[in-house]
């Protein structure tokens, strides 16, 4: 490509590509600028957060970890034309997707180095930077998002993004026949780089979206309908047949009807609801969510990001108070910053004292919630 400057219409100049000497400039300029790796161009309102560089794993650091605000999980790695390694780059780029879903098998251990990355880099929680970077209004937009991304974990379902500063075809062919042969997504994009006095002229082009996947995991994620009580209620029917654990999720569903503010209904692993209180006018606060099964999440995370909210400042002490008491009635380690996801089964409500208890302690965050308070 040909890139021509000029200054008020004279002075015309042609600008000559430039050469990346370095792959730690192609790893540092994604992740300073997401937007040039262009997964937009495959679905139009698709963004990458960039959440680890050298992210861990017994093959090796993956260059770049990124996550989209459906929870589809990117695999980036980079590479220079010049590299001998370069014909191996996409066998490279599979191995670190199976050394990444054979080693993180607890999605709380993946989520802690994701967690730090971003803190490091931004000074933010992970959460506030979902919420920020991807634009989300609700925190259990946040919910969703990393929901998926533990499903894409525990299923292997990764997006693969090789970046290069130039791609020959036997690359793009190669590409292109992985995407229409297998059940793999692999994209790659070649970065044209040009400089002009102090600015810098990046041209991403990608390869590999000629071929669109009849079932996507994105699209799975992203366009399924939403459940309802009676779906619900029906596929509890038909897949809890414990009768325990069919106690407790009746028990809680009647609970969360007449105590919620509002119910939420999410499919996931499996279909579930959340229990959601009104905090402040048109603000709602997840605490609880119950899975079908009879599963049950108190998300630290989204209490601890709460804790930064000015309008809930005058309440740390309750909401601290709330993950004591189901710390206690779980027998969990407490939580460490109020920022890891408390999940638990039915069994821990092995008598209804232990309900009780857990009906209570939710009950006493929602009053407490609806009392004002100075700042």
């Amino acid at each position: 490509m040909t890139i021509v400057v000029s200054q008020n219409g004279k002075d015309a100049r042609i600008l000559e590509k430039e050469i990346i000497d370095k792959e730690n400039y192609l790893q540092e300029y994604i992740f300073n600028n997401p937007e040039s790796v262009k997964i937009y161009d495959i679905k139009e309102d698709t963004k990458l957060l960039i959440v680890s560089r050298e992210f861990p794993t017994n093959s090796g650091p993956i260059d770049a970890l990124a996550l989209d605000k459906y929870g589809n999980i990117y695999i980036i790695e980079t590479k220079l034309y010049k590299n001998a390694d370069k014909r191996k780059v996409v066998a490279q780029a599979l191995d670190y997707g199976a050394a990444l879903w054979k080693k993180f098998n607890d999605f709380n251990k993946f989520k802690s180095i994701i967690s730090e990355s971003v803190v490091k880099q931004f000074d933010q929680s992970l959460e506030d930077k979902f919420m920020q970077f991807f634009g989300f209004l609700e925190y259990d937009d946040t919910l969703k998002l990393l929901e998926n991304a533990r499903d894409n974990l525990d299923k292997g379902h990764f997006k693969f993004v090789i970046l290069m500063d130039s791609v020959d075809e036997r690359l793009k062919d190669l590409i292109l026949f992985m995407n229409e042969n297998s059940d793999f997504e692999i994209y790659c994009v070649e970065l044209e780089y040009y400089k002009h006095d102090s600015y810098e002229i990046v041209i991403p082009k990608l390869y590999g979206a000629e071929y669109k996947k009849t079932q996507s995991k994105e699209t799975i994620n992203s366009t399924a309908a939403p459940i309802s009580k009676n779906d619900f209620i029906e596929y509890c029917d038909t897949n809890v047949h414990e009768r325990v654990e069919r106690q407790v999720v009746d028990e809680l569903l009647q609970f969360a009807e007449s105590q919620a503010d509002r119910m939420g209904w999410g499919r996931g692993k499996e279909p579930n609801f959340t229990f959601r209180v009104e905090y402040s006018p048109g603000k709602y606060i997840t605490l609880f969510q119950l899975w079908a099964h009879g599963r049950i999440n108190v998300y630290g995370w989204l209490m601890g990001g709460l804790l930064g909210n000015p309008d809930l400042k005058p309440y740390n002490e309750e909401i601290e108070k709330y993950f004591k008491e189901i710390t206690a009635i779980t027998g969990k380690t407490a939580i460490v910053n109020m920022r890891e996801t408390q999940e638990f089964s039915y069994k821990v409500f092995s008598t209804p004292e232990k309900m009780n208890e857990f009906k209570k302690a939710v009950l006493r965050l929602k009053t407490a919630l609806k009392i004002p308070k100075q700042m």
